[in-house]
């Protein structure tokens, strides 16, 4: 999950559906990418599941669903890093996670200051 989540956060920053966005998404999803590449460089820092289900290695169940969060970092053609933080509901379907439901990038704190840290990172099946 962890893997394909981060191609699909990468892919939805430099471009959107063009670029294959598409793919990641559950049949009938649209979400509106930026027009405009606007990071040079986009590092996932860490995918976090709140479902047993996301990290485990087995292939899940179609229809199995979990939330998602997923922070990175956009590093901008002046070479400010930006930290966002991405919401995502994922469901399981033919083998893989699909993204079926998106909250927006929300830009968090810089660093240095006060925030939450997530209780695990999640790996499992794509």
């Amino acid at each position: 999950m962890e893997t394909s989540l981060g191609e699909f956060v990468r892919s939805y920053l430099s471009g959107g559906q063009g670029a294959g966005l598409e793919r990641y998404l559950s049949p009938g999803l649209r979400v509106s990418a930026p027009k405009a590449a606007p990071y040079v460089r986009v590092d996932v820092e860490n995918v976090v599941a709140d479902a047993a289900v996301a990290g485990g290695a087995a292939v899940p169940a179609d229809g199995s669903k979990a939330q998602v969060q997923i922070r990175v970092i956009g590093e901008d053609r002046q070479g400010v890093r930006w930290p966002l933080l991405y919401r995502a509901e994922v469901t399981a379907r033919a083998g893989r996670w699909e993204v079926s439901a998106l909250e927006a990038g929300v830009t968090e704190p810089p660093a240095g200051t006060a925030s939450s840290a997530p209780a695990a990172v999640s790996a499992g099946a794509r």
